[in-house]
């Protein structure tokens, strides 16, 4: 009835994945002004852009891993 699959990523792809993504979404908050998410104690001028590269560079682990995965299956549907 319920078959739950199992994710093929690790766990440490699946953490730098949400990472990514939460400080994305940080980065373009605190670059676009509506909240300040970071503290002031950590703030200078360019603190949105910086944190939205970190993400992107972040993400470029599970970009691999899943490309790796997605390139696995469609071998095996040859």
């Amino acid at each position: 009835m319920n078959e739950s699959k199992e994710s093929p990523f690790t766990l440490p792809v699946n953490v730098a994945l949400w990472l990514s993504v939460a400080l994305f979404l940080i980065g373009v908050v605190e670059t676009l002004g509506f909240v300040e998410v970071v503290a002031q104690e950590f703030r200078f001028p360019l603190v949105g852009p910086v944190i939205v590269t970190v993400a992107i560079a972040l993400f470029t682990y599970p970009l691999k891993v899943i490309k790796k995965e997605i390139q696995k299956e469609r071998e095996s549907k040859l």
